[in-house]
Protein backbone atom coordinates (compact mmCIF):
# COMPACT_ATOMS: atom_id res chain seq x y z
CA UNK A 1 0.00 0.00 0.00
CA UNK A 2 1.41 3.37 -1.00
CA UNK A 3 1.33 6.43 1.24
CA UNK A 4 0.07 9.63 -0.33
CA UNK A 5 2.18 12.58 0.80
CA UNK A 6 0.47 15.88 1.59
CA UNK A 7 1.58 18.81 -0.53
CA UNK A 8 3.61 21.26 1.56
CA UNK A 9 6.28 23.82 0.84
CA UNK A 10 9.59 23.47 2.67
CA UNK A 11 10.48 26.78 4.28
CA UNK A 12 14.16 27.51 4.82
CA UNK A 13 15.11 30.10 7.45
CA UNK A 14 17.90 32.20 6.05
CA UNK A 15 20.65 33.39 8.34
CA UNK A 16 20.99 37.15 7.90
CA UNK A 17 24.07 38.31 6.07
CA UNK A 18 26.46 40.53 8.02
CA UNK A 19 26.13 43.66 5.93
CA UNK A 20 27.54 47.15 6.49
CA UNK A 21 25.17 50.11 6.41
CA UNK A 22 23.77 50.66 2.94
CA UNK A 23 24.06 54.11 1.42
CA UNK A 24 21.60 55.39 -1.23
CA UNK A 25 22.83 54.78 -4.75
CA UNK A 26 21.54 56.18 -8.02
CA UNK A 27 19.33 53.59 -9.72
CA UNK A 28 20.97 54.32 -13.07
CA UNK A 29 24.33 53.07 -11.73
CA UNK A 30 23.04 49.81 -10.25
CA UNK A 31 23.45 46.87 -12.64
CA UNK A 32 23.20 43.77 -10.46
CA UNK A 33 24.20 40.20 -11.26
CA UNK A 34 22.02 38.07 -13.52
CA UNK A 35 20.08 35.10 -12.08
CA UNK A 36 18.63 32.25 -14.15
CA UNK A 37 16.56 29.27 -12.97
CA UNK A 38 15.88 26.18 -15.10
CA UNK A 39 13.63 23.23 -14.35
CA UNK A 40 13.90 20.50 -16.95
CA UNK A 41 11.85 18.88 -18.12
CA UNK A 42 9.08 21.35 -17.27
CA UNK A 43 6.51 18.54 -17.32
CA UNK A 44 7.08 15.12 -15.76
CA UNK A 45 4.93 12.11 -14.99
CA UNK A 46 4.45 10.71 -11.50
CA UNK A 47 7.35 8.48 -10.58
CA UNK A 48 9.83 10.48 -12.66
CA UNK A 49 12.54 13.01 -11.87
CA UNK A 50 13.69 16.48 -12.94
CA UNK A 51 16.82 18.60 -12.72
CA UNK A 52 16.82 22.05 -11.12
CA UNK A 53 19.64 24.43 -11.97
CA UNK A 54 20.22 27.96 -10.67
CA UNK A 55 22.97 30.24 -11.95
CA UNK A 56 23.97 33.66 -10.62
CA UNK A 57 26.56 35.21 -12.92
CA UNK A 58 28.24 38.46 -13.87
CA UNK A 59 27.77 37.87 -17.62
CA UNK A 60 25.21 35.98 -19.70
CA UNK A 61 24.67 35.51 -23.42
CA UNK A 62 21.50 37.16 -24.68
CA UNK A 63 20.50 37.17 -28.35
CA UNK A 64 24.01 36.51 -29.59
CA UNK A 65 25.50 39.24 -27.38
CA UNK A 66 26.83 39.40 -23.84
CA UNK A 67 25.13 41.27 -21.01
CA UNK A 68 27.53 42.08 -18.16
CA UNK A 69 26.86 43.47 -14.70
CA UNK A 70 28.89 46.47 -13.60
CA UNK A 71 28.71 45.28 -9.96
CA UNK A 72 31.03 42.91 -8.12
CA UNK A 73 29.49 40.01 -6.22
CA UNK A 74 30.96 39.62 -2.70
CA UNK A 75 28.75 36.94 -1.17
CA UNK A 76 25.56 35.02 -1.86
CA UNK A 77 23.18 32.82 0.08
CA UNK A 78 21.05 30.49 -2.04
CA UNK A 79 18.35 28.17 -0.69
CA UNK A 80 16.24 25.63 -2.56
CA UNK A 81 12.56 25.46 -1.69
CA UNK A 82 11.14 22.24 -3.14
CA UNK A 83 7.67 20.81 -2.36
CA UNK A 84 8.07 18.55 0.65
CA UNK A 85 6.54 15.58 -1.19
CA UNK A 86 9.50 15.64 -3.62
CA UNK A 87 12.80 14.35 -2.21
CA UNK A 88 15.89 15.94 -3.72
CA UNK A 89 19.63 16.19 -3.37
CA UNK A 90 22.09 18.89 -4.42
CA UNK A 91 24.36 17.27 -6.98
CA UNK A 92 26.67 20.15 -7.86
CA UNK A 93 27.82 23.51 -6.48
CA UNK A 94 30.34 25.52 -8.47
CA UNK A 95 31.67 28.97 -7.57
CA UNK A 96 34.26 30.72 -9.76
CA UNK A 97 35.92 34.13 -9.70
CA UNK A 98 35.85 36.39 -12.81
CA UNK A 99 39.06 34.68 -14.03
CA UNK A 100 37.32 31.26 -13.75
CA UNK A 101 39.37 30.16 -10.75
CA UNK A 102 37.52 27.99 -8.24
CA UNK A 103 36.35 29.65 -5.02
CA UNK A 104 36.81 27.41 -1.99
CA UNK A 105 34.87 29.41 0.58
CA UNK A 106 31.64 27.53 -0.13
CA UNK A 107 29.42 25.80 2.43
CA UNK A 108 26.35 23.62 1.99
CA UNK A 109 23.99 23.16 4.93
CA UNK A 110 20.88 21.22 4.08
CA UNK A 111 19.18 23.16 1.29
CA UNK A 112 21.26 26.34 1.70
CA UNK A 113 24.50 27.23 -0.10
CA UNK A 114 26.71 30.11 1.07
CA UNK A 115 29.55 31.59 -0.98
CA UNK A 116 31.86 34.51 -0.20
CA UNK A 117 34.98 35.96 -1.85
CA UNK A 118 36.51 39.26 -2.89
CA UNK A 119 35.18 38.78 -6.40
CA UNK A 120 32.69 36.14 -7.52
CA UNK A 121 32.12 35.58 -11.22
CA UNK A 122 29.47 32.87 -11.12
CA UNK A 123 27.68 30.59 -8.69
CA UNK A 124 25.96 27.50 -10.10
CA UNK A 125 23.76 25.09 -8.14
CA UNK A 126 22.23 21.91 -9.52
CA UNK A 127 19.79 19.54 -7.79
CA UNK A 128 18.04 16.29 -8.70
CA UNK A 129 14.38 16.20 -7.69
CA UNK A 130 12.36 12.98 -7.46
CA UNK A 131 8.59 13.00 -8.01
CA UNK A 132 7.29 9.88 -6.22
CA UNK A 133 4.38 7.96 -7.63
CA UNK A 134 2.30 9.14 -4.65
CA UNK A 135 2.65 12.82 -5.68
CA UNK A 136 -0.77 14.09 -6.82
CA UNK A 137 -0.84 15.38 -10.42
CA UNK A 138 -0.93 19.16 -10.80
CA UNK A 139 1.26 22.26 -10.99
CA UNK A 140 3.97 22.90 -8.39
CA UNK A 141 6.35 25.79 -7.72
CA UNK A 142 10.10 25.28 -7.61
CA UNK A 143 11.43 28.29 -5.72
CA UNK A 144 15.02 29.44 -5.19
CA UNK A 145 15.56 32.05 -2.48
CA UNK A 146 18.72 34.02 -3.21
CA UNK A 147 20.23 37.13 -1.56
CA UNK A 148 23.49 38.67 -2.67
CA UNK A 149 25.88 41.33 -1.42
CA UNK A 150 27.14 43.34 -4.38
CA UNK A 151 29.51 46.26 -4.73
CA UNK A 152 28.63 48.98 -7.24
CA UNK A 153 31.31 50.72 -9.36
CA UNK A 154 31.52 53.58 -6.86
CA UNK A 155 32.22 51.20 -3.96
CA UNK A 156 28.73 51.12 -2.44
CA UNK A 157 27.59 47.78 -0.98
CA UNK A 158 24.00 46.83 -1.76
CA UNK A 159 21.78 43.83 -0.99
CA UNK A 160 20.05 42.39 -4.02
CA UNK A 161 17.26 39.80 -4.06
CA UNK A 162 17.96 37.31 -6.85
CA UNK A 163 15.16 34.88 -5.98
CA UNK A 164 13.50 33.03 -8.83
CA UNK A 165 10.68 30.54 -9.27
CA UNK A 166 9.55 28.17 -12.01
CA UNK A 167 6.52 25.97 -12.48
CA UNK A 168 6.72 22.20 -12.59
CA UNK A 169 3.80 20.31 -14.08
CA UNK A 170 3.23 16.76 -12.79
CA UNK A 171 1.15 14.53 -15.06
CA UNK A 172 -0.36 11.17 -14.12
CA UNK A 173 1.85 8.13 -14.44
CA UNK A 174 1.00 5.95 -17.39
CA UNK A 175 2.33 3.34 -19.78
CA UNK A 176 4.07 4.21 -23.02
CA UNK A 177 1.32 4.46 -25.62
CA UNK A 178 2.09 4.76 -29.34
CA UNK A 179 -0.42 5.08 -32.15
CA UNK A 180 -0.03 4.16 -35.80
CA UNK A 181 -2.71 5.10 -38.35
CA UNK A 182 -2.52 3.90 -41.96
CA UNK A 183 -3.03 5.36 -44.47
CA UNK A 184 -2.78 9.00 -43.48
CA UNK A 185 -4.33 10.05 -46.79
CA UNK A 186 -6.54 8.15 -49.22
CA UNK A 187 -9.47 8.39 -51.61
CA UNK A 188 -12.56 6.50 -50.47
CA UNK A 189 -13.74 3.84 -50.45
CA UNK A 190 -10.85 2.46 -48.44
CA UNK A 191 -9.80 0.76 -45.23
CA UNK A 192 -8.36 2.70 -42.29
CA UNK A 193 -6.18 0.67 -39.90
CA UNK A 194 -5.43 1.74 -36.33
CA UNK A 195 -2.69 0.11 -34.26
CA UNK A 196 -2.27 1.06 -30.61
CA UNK A 197 0.73 -0.29 -28.69
CA UNK A 198 0.58 -0.13 -24.87
CA UNK A 199 3.86 -0.92 -23.10
CA UNK A 200 3.91 -1.15 -19.31
CA UNK A 201 7.67 -1.59 -19.16
CA UNK A 202 8.98 1.39 -17.17
CA UNK A 203 9.48 1.49 -13.42
CA UNK A 204 8.62 4.51 -11.27
CA UNK A 205 10.06 6.10 -8.13
CA UNK A 206 8.07 5.49 -4.97
CA UNK A 207 8.55 5.95 -1.24
CA UNK A 208 8.84 2.68 0.65
CA UNK A 209 6.12 2.80 3.36
CA UNK A 210 8.31 0.78 5.77
CA UNK A 211 11.71 2.45 5.40
CA UNK A 212 10.65 5.81 4.02
CA UNK A 213 13.36 5.52 1.37
CA UNK A 214 13.02 5.83 -2.37
CA UNK A 215 12.66 2.65 -4.42
CA UNK A 216 12.09 1.85 -8.07
CA UNK A 217 8.89 -0.11 -8.49
CA UNK A 218 6.76 -1.59 -11.26
CA UNK A 219 3.13 -0.52 -11.56
CA UNK A 220 0.40 -3.00 -12.53
CA UNK A 221 -2.53 -1.64 -14.53
CA UNK A 222 -5.60 -3.30 -13.10
CA UNK A 223 -8.00 -2.38 -15.92
CA UNK A 224 -8.09 -0.37 -19.15
CA UNK A 225 -10.31 0.41 -22.13
CA UNK A 226 -10.16 2.29 -25.41
CA UNK A 227 -12.55 4.81 -27.00
CA UNK A 228 -12.22 5.86 -30.66
CA UNK A 229 -14.10 8.76 -32.19
CA UNK A 230 -13.88 10.63 -35.47
CA UNK A 231 -16.06 12.18 -38.16
CA UNK A 232 -14.73 9.36 -40.33
CA UNK A 233 -16.70 6.86 -38.27
CA UNK A 234 -20.47 6.59 -38.15
CA UNK A 235 -20.48 5.91 -34.40
CA UNK A 236 -18.33 5.86 -31.27
CA UNK A 237 -16.12 2.78 -30.94
CA UNK A 238 -15.36 1.35 -27.48
CA UNK A 239 -13.22 -1.65 -26.66
CA UNK A 240 -12.09 -3.35 -23.46
CA UNK A 241 -8.33 -3.79 -23.20
CA UNK A 242 -8.19 -5.26 -19.69
CA UNK A 243 -5.35 -5.47 -17.16
CA UNK A 244 -1.74 -4.93 -18.21
CA UNK A 245 0.89 -6.34 -15.89
CA UNK A 246 4.45 -5.09 -15.33
CA UNK A 247 6.75 -5.62 -18.35
CA UNK A 248 3.70 -6.48 -20.49
CA UNK A 249 3.03 -5.04 -23.95
CA UNK A 250 -0.41 -5.10 -25.55
CA UNK A 251 -1.33 -4.41 -29.17
CA UNK A 252 -4.82 -3.27 -30.14
CA UNK A 253 -5.50 -3.29 -33.89
CA UNK A 254 -8.74 -2.25 -35.59
CA UNK A 255 -9.73 -1.69 -39.23
CA UNK A 256 -12.60 0.45 -40.51
CA UNK A 257 -14.10 0.65 -44.00
CA UNK A 258 -14.47 4.30 -45.00
CA UNK A 259 -17.38 4.83 -47.42
CA UNK A 260 -17.34 7.26 -50.37
CA UNK A 261 -20.01 9.46 -48.79
CA UNK A 262 -17.61 10.67 -46.08
CA UNK A 263 -16.81 14.36 -46.42
CA UNK A 264 -13.55 15.26 -48.14
CA UNK A 265 -10.92 17.15 -46.15
CA UNK A 266 -9.05 16.77 -42.87
CA UNK A 267 -10.49 14.52 -40.18
CA UNK A 268 -9.18 14.19 -36.63
CA UNK A 269 -8.99 10.73 -35.16
CA UNK A 270 -9.18 10.80 -31.33
CA UNK A 271 -8.19 7.80 -29.19
CA UNK A 272 -8.85 7.94 -25.46
CA UNK A 273 -7.04 5.25 -23.47
CA UNK A 274 -8.44 4.94 -19.94
CA UNK A 275 -6.42 2.97 -17.41
CA UNK A 276 -6.60 2.27 -13.71
CA UNK A 277 -3.85 1.75 -11.16
CA UNK A 278 -3.55 2.19 -7.42
CA UNK A 279 -7.34 2.64 -7.09
CA UNK A 280 -7.38 5.69 -9.39
CA UNK A 281 -8.44 6.10 -13.02
CA UNK A 282 -6.49 8.16 -15.54
CA UNK A 283 -6.65 8.79 -19.27
CA UNK A 284 -4.22 9.32 -22.13
CA UNK A 285 -5.46 10.99 -25.30
CA UNK A 286 -3.83 10.58 -28.69
CA UNK A 287 -4.86 12.31 -31.92
CA UNK A 288 -3.97 11.82 -35.55
CA UNK A 289 -5.06 13.63 -38.70
CA UNK A 290 -6.39 11.71 -41.71
CA UNK A 291 -6.97 13.40 -45.08
CA UNK A 292 -9.77 12.22 -47.33
CA UNK A 293 -9.07 13.27 -50.93
CA UNK A 294 -11.59 13.39 -53.76
CA UNK A 295 -9.94 14.02 -57.11
CA UNK A 296 -12.36 14.95 -59.86
CA UNK A 297 -11.56 14.81 -63.58
CA UNK A 298 -13.46 16.54 -66.36
CA UNK A 299 -12.84 15.76 -70.02
CA UNK A 300 -13.57 18.01 -73.01
CA UNK A 301 -14.26 16.88 -76.59
CA UNK A 302 -15.23 18.72 -79.80
CA UNK A 303 -18.03 16.73 -81.46
CA UNK A 304 -18.98 19.18 -84.23
CA UNK A 305 -16.70 21.87 -85.63
CA UNK A 306 -16.22 23.03 -89.26
CA UNK A 307 -12.68 23.04 -90.52
CA UNK A 308 -13.32 26.01 -92.84
CA UNK A 309 -15.48 29.10 -92.61
CA UNK A 310 -15.75 32.37 -94.54
CA UNK A 311 -14.51 35.59 -92.95
CA UNK A 312 -17.37 37.33 -91.22
CA UNK A 313 -19.36 34.13 -91.24
CA UNK A 314 -20.69 32.19 -88.29
CA UNK A 315 -18.57 29.48 -86.70
CA UNK A 316 -20.71 26.99 -84.81
CA UNK A 317 -18.94 24.69 -82.30
CA UNK A 318 -20.44 21.82 -80.33
CA UNK A 319 -18.48 20.58 -77.31
CA UNK A 320 -19.04 17.78 -74.85
CA UNK A 321 -18.02 18.16 -71.19
CA UNK A 322 -17.90 14.93 -69.14
CA UNK A 323 -17.37 14.43 -65.40
CA UNK A 324 -15.36 11.20 -65.40
CA UNK A 325 -15.17 10.91 -61.59
CA UNK A 326 -17.55 9.70 -58.87
CA UNK A 327 -17.41 13.12 -57.14
CA UNK A 328 -19.59 16.21 -57.45
CA UNK A 329 -17.99 19.25 -59.05
CA UNK A 330 -19.46 22.41 -57.58
CA UNK A 331 -19.10 24.48 -60.76
CA UNK A 332 -17.46 24.40 -64.17
CA UNK A 333 -16.70 27.15 -66.69
CA UNK A 334 -16.21 26.59 -70.42
CA UNK A 335 -14.23 29.21 -72.33
CA UNK A 336 -13.65 29.30 -76.11
CA UNK A 337 -11.03 31.55 -77.75
CA UNK A 338 -10.50 32.36 -81.43
CA UNK A 339 -7.94 35.06 -82.05
CA UNK A 340 -9.07 38.05 -80.01
CA UNK A 341 -12.56 36.64 -79.59
CA UNK A 342 -13.56 34.93 -76.35
CA UNK A 343 -16.81 33.32 -75.20
CA UNK A 344 -17.45 31.99 -71.69
CA UNK A 345 -20.21 29.64 -70.60
CA UNK A 346 -21.07 29.13 -66.89
CA UNK A 347 -21.99 25.45 -66.69
CA UNK A 348 -22.79 25.23 -62.98
CA UNK A 349 -22.41 22.02 -60.95
CA UNK A 350 -21.73 18.62 -62.50
CA UNK A 351 -22.72 15.40 -60.78
CA UNK A 352 -20.76 12.13 -60.87
CA UNK A 353 -20.29 10.91 -64.46
CA UNK A 354 -22.60 13.66 -65.78
CA UNK A 355 -22.23 14.68 -69.46
CA UNK A 356 -23.20 18.10 -70.87
CA UNK A 357 -23.28 19.17 -74.56
CA UNK A 358 -22.63 22.89 -75.13
CA UNK A 359 -22.97 24.92 -78.37
CA UNK A 360 -20.89 28.04 -78.86
CA UNK A 361 -21.19 30.52 -81.78
CA UNK A 362 -18.32 32.78 -82.92
CA UNK A 363 -17.94 35.27 -85.76
CA UNK A 364 -15.06 34.32 -88.03
CA UNK A 365 -12.22 36.89 -88.13
CA UNK A 366 -10.05 37.90 -91.11
CA UNK A 367 -8.84 35.16 -93.45
CA UNK A 368 -6.05 32.96 -92.11
CA UNK A 369 -5.27 29.75 -90.27
CA UNK A 370 -6.43 29.71 -86.64
CA UNK A 371 -6.64 27.39 -83.66
CA UNK A 372 -9.75 27.50 -81.56
CA UNK A 373 -8.79 26.85 -77.94
CA UNK A 374 -11.57 25.48 -75.74
CA UNK A 375 -10.93 25.06 -72.00
CA UNK A 376 -13.11 23.77 -69.18
CA UNK A 377 -12.05 24.91 -65.69
CA UNK A 378 -13.29 23.56 -62.35
CA UNK A 379 -12.37 23.39 -58.65
CA UNK A 380 -11.39 19.98 -57.30
CA UNK A 381 -13.44 18.87 -54.25
CA UNK A 382 -10.27 18.15 -52.17
CA UNK A 383 -7.58 19.22 -52.26
CA UNK A 384 -9.33 22.42 -53.34
CA UNK A 385 -7.30 23.41 -56.37
CA UNK A 386 -8.24 24.74 -59.79
CA UNK A 387 -7.94 22.19 -62.62
CA UNK A 388 -8.58 22.41 -66.34
CA UNK A 389 -8.84 20.39 -69.53
CA UNK A 390 -8.20 21.83 -72.99
CA UNK A 391 -8.92 20.89 -76.60
CA UNK A 392 -7.56 22.68 -79.68
CA UNK A 393 -9.49 22.86 -82.97
CA UNK A 394 -7.77 24.01 -86.21
CA UNK A 395 -9.93 26.30 -88.37
CA UNK A 396 -9.21 27.95 -91.74
CA UNK A 397 -10.93 31.28 -92.38
CA UNK A 398 -11.26 32.05 -96.09
CA UNK A 399 -12.23 35.28 -97.85
CA UNK A 400 -15.79 35.80 -98.97
CA UNK A 401 -16.38 34.57 -102.60
CA UNK A 402 -16.28 37.37 -105.27
CA UNK A 403 -18.43 37.31 -108.53
CA UNK A 404 -16.32 37.89 -111.79
CA UNK A 405 -16.94 41.18 -113.78
CA UNK A 406 -18.07 39.38 -116.98
CA UNK A 407 -20.65 37.55 -114.96
CA UNK A 408 -21.86 40.82 -113.45
CA UNK A 409 -22.21 42.40 -116.99
CA UNK A 410 -24.02 39.34 -118.38
CA UNK A 411 -26.38 39.38 -115.45
CA UNK A 412 -27.04 43.09 -115.98
CA UNK A 413 -27.69 42.64 -119.74
CA UNK A 414 -29.99 39.74 -119.04
CA UNK A 415 -31.85 41.80 -116.52
CA UNK A 416 -32.21 44.64 -119.07
CA UNK A 417 -33.51 42.34 -121.77
CA UNK A 418 -36.03 40.86 -119.39
CA UNK A 419 -37.22 44.34 -118.46
CA UNK A 420 -37.57 45.34 -122.16
CA UNK A 421 -39.54 42.23 -122.95
CA UNK A 422 -41.88 42.95 -120.05
CA UNK A 423 -42.46 46.49 -121.37
CA UNK A 424 -43.11 45.23 -124.92
CA UNK A 425 -45.66 42.69 -123.74
CA UNK A 426 -47.36 45.39 -121.74
CA UNK A 427 -47.57 47.69 -124.77
CA UNK A 428 -49.12 45.02 -126.99
CA UNK A 429 -51.75 44.33 -124.42
CA UNK A 430 -52.55 48.00 -124.22
CA UNK A 431 -52.98 48.31 -128.07
CA UNK A 432 -55.77 45.74 -128.16
CA UNK A 433 -58.12 47.99 -126.25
Amino acid sequence: MRVRGALLIAVTVLAPLALPPVRPVSAQRIRPYLPVLWVYPESVRQGGEVMVEYNLSKSVLVGGGTVTSTNTLKSAEISLMIPISMPYNITRVVALDPDLNEITNVSVEGSTIRVSAQKIGVVSVRARVIIPLSTPPGDYTIYVKAQALEETPNGTLITVDHSREERLSVAPWGPQVTLEVQPGEFEPPGTLTIKLTIANTEEAWEIDPETGGLVRTSVPITDSNLTIRSTLLSKLVQEEVGPIGPSEVKLVSRSFVINPDVQAGRHTLILLFNYRYDDATYAAMLTREVRIVKNSQLSLQAIDSPSEVQAGGVLNLTLRVSNDSPWNVSSAVLSVELGDLRREVQMGPLGPYQVEVVSVTLTAPEPGNYTVRATVTWVNPYPAEELNATVQIPVTVVAQARVPAKTIVAVALAAGMVAAAVRLVGAKKAGKH
